[in-house]
């Protein structure tokens, strides 16, 4: 009987072995593989990044909407207002207090989409940001301007929604020639 514990003991422990011993090679090349990447890091491979700035999302995200026609739901809108914020802090268009509206107003498209007080907190956002992308355009081009004032603060926002999506189609056109500018 003491012989059969032994070899089973055995196999017990060269189980155990074989089980650190996986563990460990599978540390050292996770180690490796992050010790890799942070190199990376460190040399300024940014490529990646700089490919995902927020103003390249927001220009990415208003090239799609001609695709997405009538499919515009609150999530969109909401996703729409942040990436907007986003692309005017990257070319330092506006306070950064107008950032902070447009983030806002898009938690109110999230929390209460059929309330006016919402479609008047994301239309008096739109207009901010029309007059930071385009101040005072002499040449009469405030079409953004326009499409912001289209906005009607006395109905719910999500009956305007193809109003909003043209908005960021022409602002996304000028805030792509506004970063071509700088």
């Amino acid at each position: 009987m003491a012989h059969i514990d032994t070899a089973s003991s055995r196999r017990r422990s060269w189980m155990a072995i074989s089980a650190v011993g996986l563990l460990a090679v599978t540390a050292i090349f996770w180690a490796v593989g992050c010790a890799g990447s942070n190199d990376e890091r460190s040399r300024g491979v940014d490529e990646p990044a700089a490919a995902n700035s927020p103003l390249q999302d927001y220009l990415r995200f208003a090239g799609t909407a001609e695709t997405r026609g009538a499919d515009v739901d609150r999530e969109y809108l909401a996703d729409g207002l942040r990436k907007l914020a986003g692309a005017l802090g990257t070319l330092n268009l506006g306070s950064p207090d107008l950032q902070v509206d447009l983030r806002v107003a898009a938690e109110h498209v999230l929390l209460n989409p059929a309330s006016t007080a919402t479609t008047e907190i994301v239309r008096n956002g739109l207009m901010s940001a029309a007059e930071a992308i385009e101040p005072g355009r002499p040449d009469g081009g405030d079409t953004l301007r326009r499409l912001a004032e289209s906005v009607r603060p006395d109905g719910p926002l999500f009956d305007q929604r193809l109003t909003v999506q043209e908005f960021f189609q022409e602002s996304a056109k000028a805030i792509q020639r506004v970063s071509q500018q700088t």
